[in-house]
């Protein structure tokens, strides 16, 4: 067997070249006839297989199909030789009746053993009428419509709509809010005049004053002033003038030299204020020729405290910067307190 295989086989090569699968490109051996790979005929491309089986699957239905065909016809094929006559089927008179068909045929011989059997005649049962009840029906209640209750309409209540009286507004009077020069030079000053009559209150600059009145200003800086006068129903107006200062006052420098203690029999401690005023009111203030910083930009003075470690006097010089670029430089001396030394 295995060589008629091995022969079969070498015949099979020599009619198929060795060539590529037409499918997955494999490389096939000589006398492969399916690809390893992709198991598809070289021959038949593998495309084709839903092809062959559906083709398969047809001739497969078909045979059995046929098959059933010929079982069927075995079963219900022509009947022996002896049991017809003339075409038409024999019946037993033995075991079935003679229907009145039979009877106007052509006269036949049957020859049976058995008795005839007698036809008793079946008696015809008559139905007994059926009494079907009559149904007594039971008249329904009449209804009887209910009265229906007349709704009462409610008396509509008639609104009188309320007027809302307007509030007559009173005008503000004018004070007339004036000042005899609105630009002065540094040291100037100038007067504010205002009239009023009728009026709750007046303020000028928050500070009360009389409905007419007047009064002398002499600012170091420019200044906006504001007059307020307040209604007898509470409301409020303003008014402003603006005094342009031109120029800037002088720097002055003040000191005060303030407690002094002893801290032992030899050494004590001294308190020294300073205050500057003119200028543009901002101020820098330093001590001992910039030695020591003090404080400031500030719009107000400076307090600092300087220590002795002896009995006798400390001498010192302060010194101020105003915004404006103006400097004052002014010296101090601090006397030894009663009890250093005592």
């Amino acid at each position: 067997m295995a060589k008629v295989v091995k022969k079969t086989s070498s015949v099979f090569s020599q009619l198929v070249p060795a060539r590529r699968c037409r499918w997955c490109g494999y490389e096939l051996h000589t006398g492969t006839l399916f690809c390893p790979v992709c198991r598809g005929n070289r021959l038949v491309p593998a495309r084709w297989w839903p092809v062959t089986l559906v083709s398969l699957l047809v001739f497969f239905f078909s045979s059995v199909a046929l098959l059933a065909l010929f079982i069927a016809y075995g079963r219900t094929g022509p009947a022996a030789p002896g049991n017809r006559s003339l075409g038409t089927p024999l019946r037993n008179t033995s075991t079935a009746e003679a229907t009145p068909a039979m009877l106007h045929q052509s006269p036949l011989v049957f020859e049976s053993s058995l008795p005839q059997p007698t036809h008793t005649p079946t008696p015809t049962m008559t139905p007994s009428p059926t009494v079907t009840p009559t149904n007594t029906a039971t008249p329904a209640p009449t209804n009887t419509p209910l009265p229906t209750a007349t709704a009462t309409p409610e008396p509509t209540a008639t609104h009188t709509p309320t007027r809302t009286p307007t509030a007559t507004l009173v005008p503000v009077p004018n004070p007339n809010f004036r000042a005899d020069a609105t630009r002065i030079g540094a040291g100037g000053c100038t007067t504010l005049h205002w009239e009023v009559d009728g009026v709750k209150a007046v303020y000028l600059d928050g500070k009360a004053r009389p409905g007419r009145s007047s009064e002398e200003i002499c600012p170091t800086l420019s200044h906006n002033y504001v007059l307020k006068i307040v209604l007898q129903s509470g409301r409020s107006a303003t008014w402003a003038v603006y005094v342009e200062v031109v120029g800037y006052l002088p720097l002055i420098v003040n000191t005060h030299i303030g407690n002094k203690e002893c801290d032992t029999l030899y050494t004590y401690d001294a308190e020294i204020s300073a205050w500057a005023e003119g200028g543009d009111e901002w101020y820098t203030y330093y001590r001992d020729d910039f030695d020591q910083y003090l404080g400031g930009p500030t719009q107000g003075g400076v307090v600092f405290k300087i220590h002795s470690h002896s009995c006798s006097g400390v001498p010192g010089t302060i010194i101020v910067h105003s915004g404006d670029g103006q400097k004052v430089r002014i010296p101090f001396w601090v006397e030894p307190p009663a009890c250093c030394g005592g």
